[in-house]
């Protein structure tokens, strides 16, 4: 007991002796400093975070807004004329055959023939920056909503697709100018409608003009979700920065303006 009673004593000695003090209020500032540098470190790299997923974001959406308009330039300068051209030729072609049929015509009428500007120009395929739109989904951003990388998906599919229809085409058109077709045989293959000496029909020509249609309306409407998908995630990231760092971000882009092209005709609905 007495051993105890003496080491209680020196440990009280010790406990309230200035060097102890010194020491201890030493220790206590080295922890709250570590303390406070750590916490300032970890907002930091928060911080960071936060801003780089802003600009991968934001990169990712001029690329789908890239794709968007490039579907949206070759549907208004080749596609939609294409279609529209090719659909009234062929109703005007249908109805002259059914007055025909019906007597309302004969073959000595004076009515002017129908003259056709057949639609064959050949259409370049696509190229697109799709490997560069991925590998930001893919790689660069946290998506919580999975549809923007199934939209990526989609658009890559719907490419692959228009530029099969696209090379069909061209190759269809070759061979009609190779064989050197008259009137009477191209008009029934351009049109997909009974051929005169078989009455076999060939709808490859107006199958592939439809296919080329959809397809690109397809990548129209996949483009513009896509980039509507990442505008929000951009807003949403934006609202959380501001929560937690009490400024706004920088870096956010302006929402995606489909107004001119809506009013046009060219986005599907």
């Amino acid at each position: 007991m007495d051993d105890l009673a003496a080491l209680w004593q020196y440990a009280s000695g010790l406990l309230n002796s200035n060097a102890f003090t010194a020491i201890a209020g030493s220790c206590a500032g080295a922890f709250a400093g570590a303390w406070a540098a750590q916490r300032i470190a970890a907002r930091g790299k928060e911080r960071d975070d936060f801003l780089a997923e802003i600009r991968n974001t934001s990169a990712a959406t001029v690329v789908a807004l890239s794709i968007c308009n490039s579907f949206l330039s070759i549907k208004k300068q080749h596609v939609k004329r294409l279609k529209d051209t090719f659909d009234k030729q062929k109703a005007d072609y249908l109805d002259r055959v059914q007055k025909y049929r019906s007597g309302q015509l004969a073959r000595n009428d004076t009515a002017p023939p129908l003259l056709f500007d057949l639609q064959a120009l050949v259409l370049p395929p696509f190229a697109l920056p799709l490997e560069a739109l991925r590998h930001q989904l893919f790689e660069k951003i946290s998506l919580a909503n999975r549809r923007p990388l199934m939209l990526a998906v989609s658009l890559s599919e719907t490419v692959d697709g228009l530029n099969t229809s696209i090379n069909n085409r061209n190759r269809f058109i070759a061979s009609y100018q190779e064989a050197g077709l008259s009137a009477d045989d191209l008009l029934p293959l351009y049109f997909g409608l009974p051929q005169g000496h078989n009455h076999v029909i060939n709808q490859t020509y107006p199958a592939l003009i439809d296919a080329i249609y959809r397809q690109t309306d397809d990548g129209v409407f996949y483009g513009k979700l896509l980039c509507e998908d990442l505008y929000a995630h951009n807003v949403q990231l934006a609202a959380g920065f501001k929560k937690r760092f009490g400024r706004a971000a920088p870096g956010t882009m302006d929402k995606p303006d489909f107004t001119t092209p809506a009013s046009e005709g060219l986005i599907p609905k």
